[in-house]
């Protein structure tokens, strides 16, 4: 009996022996090791939602339901998504000044996020906390740091064909949606902005779910110049 033990206890510890291998040998594999299609199929599902926001709403967000603070959530999951795909596709290059500038916007896409935890448990209330202040801020700033997020991976030069661009189409959503409003067409501009950031964000999953997943984070880049240092 105590040797039918002995010899299952040793089966089990070869088993996770194995496991472990195994997962050693995926740790050390070349290769990003996210899925970047899927990153860009998740941000191409989320796009839509502020256009859904504002139609329910009248594109009025003066007083944001729970629904309408889900639906800025999703959103933003999406967006983040496609900005983690961004970095392990070394969208922006290869060097440190790509990499922060995604790092701060993927702070400040989780301040955003904050805001509309905020409005989805405090719906009875529009909070006035220095948190939700910095949170809303957070919205409008991360829009515009797509532009540099843009100029980045245009330079780089690492997305190929309208690819490239798609980070900068995203930073012209605040841009042009100032430019209805100074005008006096703030109704027509929200509507326009919930059109247009459906279509720039799809595009900016879109260019990521379509970039071949082929750049290794470890090996691969010794001698490749990055105009970003």
């Amino acid at each position: 009996m105590r040797k039918s033990t002995i010899f299952k206890e040793d089966q089990q510890t070869c088993r996770w022996a194995a496991r472990i291998d195994d997962f050693a040998k995926w740790a050390r594999r070349e290769g990003p090791p996210l899925n970047t299609r899927l990153l860009g199929t998740i941000g191409i599902v989320s796009s839509p939602m502020l256009l859904i926001q504002g139609v329910r709403s009248g594109f009025d967000l003066s007083t944001p339901d729970r629904v309408d603070a889900a639906l800025g959530l999703v959103f933003l999951v999406g967006w983040a998504y496609s900005v983690v795909a961004l970095r392990v596709l070394r969208a922006t290059g290869t060097g440190r000044t790509g990499a922060v500038v995604l790092a701060v916007q993927a702070a400040g896409l989780s301040l955003a996020a904050s805001q509309q935890v905020q409005d989805f448990m405090l719906q009875e209330q529009k909070p006035e906390n220095t948190l939700y202040q910095i949170a809303n801020l957070a919205w409008p700033v991360s829009v515009l740091l797509m532009l540099v997020a843009g100029g980045l991976t245009a330079s780089a030069g690492r997305f190929t064909g309208w690819r490239r661009w798609a980070p900068s189409l995203c930073g012209l959503a605040l841009p042009l949606l100032l430019a209805a409003i100074a005008v006096g067409r703030r109704q027509i501009g929200m509507i326009l902005f919930g059109v247009y950031t459906t279509l720039a964000w799809a595009l900016l999953g879109l260019a990521v779910r379509t970039t071949p997943n082929s750049i290794s984070v470890t090996t691969g880049l010794e001698g490749r110049s990055d105009p970003s240092d």
